[in-house]
This record gives structure tokens, sequence and C-alpha cells, in this order.
């Protein structure tokens, strides 16, 4: 496993990232769905792109604290064009009104009953606003990659994708764990 003792100093690359954390909230979401707990990612060095009570995007800092993990993938086979075209839906999602940003509340609710249809449409949770950002570009990405994203649940928890990235290694390329026990922490 390649640990990332930095993860501010990753070679500038589109990185979707899986976030363990012992926080409150974070135990209350691994209780019901796993290990990992929170989604997001890295178009740009140093910072993170995130569904929080907005949409934001901000240092990964935020991120690099003690008891937290964070797993790095990419898109093995991403191009300009899918690139482009996920830039452009998170340029569209941050610039829209400040109510098209806000978080899915109703969605966590749903998610903690075990009925993840039960959402506010048009709005997301981290996960949710992560697989949109995918299925954005998977029309300008391999036929496999493009159907793995595609067919992954609507209303995937962070646990989900993780386990999307991990179980579709010719889709998804594992870059390295960032762990705070033994990396930079802010």
């Amino acid at each position: 496993m390649l640990n990332i003792t930095d993860p501010r100093n990753l070679p500038p690359n589109f990185y979707l990232i899986s976030k363990s954390g012992v926080d409150f909230l974070s135990e209350l979401i691994q209780w019901k769905t796993g290990l990992w707990n929170h989604s997001m990612l890295m178009r740009k060095p140093d910072f993170v792109v995130w569904q929080g009570i907005q949409i934001q995007e901000k240092s990964i800092e935020l991120y690099m604290k003690k008891y937290v993990r964070m797993d790095f993938f990419t898109l093995k086979e991403v191009n300009v064009s899918a690139i482009a075209a996920m830039n452009s839906y998170i340029n569209k999602r941050m610039s829209g009104h400040w109510w098209t940003q806000t978080y899915d509340f109703l969605g966590i609710v749903g998610q903690a009953i075990g009925i993840p249809a039960i959402h506010t449409p048009g709005l997301d949770y981290c996960s949710v606003f992560e697989l949109a950002v995918l299925k954005a570009g998977a029309p300008f990405l391999p036929t496999k990659s493009a159907f793995v994203i595609n067919t992954q649940t609507p209303e995937s928890n962070p646990q989900n994708l993780h386990d999307m990235y991990v179980n579709n290694p010719d889709v998804f390329e594992y870059e390295g764990c960032y762990e705070s026990d033994e990396g930079v922490i802010v």
C-alpha cells in the first residue's frame, strides 16, 4: 500500500477520496454504513470539493487531523473531455443559487432508516454529489468505465462508492492512503 504522508503534495490529477474518521457524526455514519463515512474529490492540488452544508472547495488541511484516514483513487482511462465535463458540472453546481447547493439532510434520514429513496430531489449529500460528478464525465469514458459508474445505485453512501472503487480495479486506480498516524497532521 502506498502511504501518502502529505496529500497537499500529490501530483495534479482528478482524485476521488474516501474518508474515515472518529468524530461523533462520523461514528454515527459508520455505525450504519461501514468504515467510510465521507466522500469528496480533489481536482487541483491541496483543495477538495465536498458536499458539506453547501458545496465547497477548501484546503484538504481540514481533513488532515488525528484519527483520519483517506483513500485516494483516480479513473484509469480518464481523458480531457471527461475531466472537462466533471469540472463543468462542479462549477455549475457551485455557481448555482445557494439553495441548490445545500446538503440533503432528508437523504441522511432516508439512509439512517434504511430507505435511501427518501431524499430531497435536486439536493445531495457527499457521496451522491461525487457520483453525480462521475456520471457527468461518464459519456466521455470507455464503455466499461461508463457502465460501472452509471449502474451504481443513485443514493450510494460513502461506503458504496469506496466499494465501487475497490471492486473495479480495471476502472479505478488506487493511488494510496493518508493515515494521520503516519502522515502530517495540520
